[in-house]
């Protein structure tokens, strides 16, 4: 199921259960990561949506429109594995 928010508390999971966490396990010490307030200051100007089974979230994407289209910012999965 997917759902489409746009709720500070479905933001703030997604970036310290999903976006953090991915960027310190794949990049280490050679990332640079955007402070919490940024990030939630990108958020705001889109939406999340949510990829959900069995009520848990297993993944989402932040959107953001623009003009007649629609971008994606942050794509990302729970326990991500690029080798899947």
């Amino acid at each position: 199921m997917q759902t489409l928010t746009d709720e500070e508390s479905d933001f703030r999971s997604f970036y310290h259960y999903m976006h953090k966490p991915y960027r310190e396990s794949q990049y280490e010490d050679l990332v640079i990561i955007e402070p919490e307030w940024k990030f939630m200051r990108q958020c705001r100007k889109g939406m999340l949506m949510q990829i959900i089974r069995d009520g848990q979230v297993l993944g989402g994407v932040v959107l953001h429109r623009s003009d007649t289209r629609l971008a994606y910012v942050w794509l990302l999965g729970r326990d991500w594995s690029p080798n899947l």
